[in-house]
């Protein structure tokens, strides 16, 4: 029962299974924990008492991130290796690239309200992205595709694939490398994010 944790947080997510994945589901369970951590590092810097007027210290915020992490590789231990303290504090860096999280001016990090952005892609249409943090309970998610810790709106107009190389993402766009970051992290040479 313990282990279909990340099942359930897949389904709530739209993460899916690929054909790509290992037999032990350590792909599957790295890239929805990945998923799940956007909104869980939202959640948190909610959770400051003031209803996510006032934000959290980015510090806490990683700190808090690695011990959701710590419990989860209580039943998927190999999580631990792929979500270091190291890869957390890029992760969080990136949400406020992209526009996730937003640092105040009193040093904290808060979410931001739910808005789009265009990513022009060389050679096909923009995607929207859309950033902040959301009610996946009221999300409609149709035509839209969790891709890391993206939701890609319209999407389904392309038959349903955002796949990210280097080179593809416009390089003037401000948060290029976070948006890579973020959409290709792990190691996904072979991850086509549907």
């Amino acid at each position: 029962m313990v282990r279909q944790l990340v099942d359930v947080m897949a389904r709530d997510l739209g993460v899916p299974r690929i054909p790509g994945d290992d037999a032990e589901g350590h792909a599957f369970t790295t890239r929805t924990v990945f998923t799940a951590l956007r909104f869980w590092v939202q959640a948190c810097c909610i959770d400051d008492g003031y209803g996510g007027a006032m934000g959290i210290a980015p510090a806490a915020t990683e700190q808090k991130a690695l011990d959701w992490i710590a419990r989860l590789s209580a039943v998927y231990p190999w999580l631990t290796d792929m979500f270091t303290a190291t890869m957390i504090h890029r992760y969080c860096l990136a949400l406020v690239s992209i526009g996730d999280l937003v640092h105040t001016a009193d040093g904290t990090l808060r979410c931001t309200k739910p808005h789009d952005a265009v990513v022009r892609v060389k050679g096909g249409a923009p995607l929207t992205v859309q950033l902040g943090l959301r009610d996946l309970s009221a999300q409609d998610w149709k035509g839209c595709v969790l891709s890391g810790a993206l939701v890609f709106a319209g999407v389904g107009e392309r038959k349903g694939m955002a796949g990210f190389e280097p080179g593809a993402i416009d390089p003037r766009l401000p948060y290029r490398d976070e948006l890579l970051f973020l959409a290709m992290w792990p190691n996904n040479r072979n991850y086509r994010w549907r």
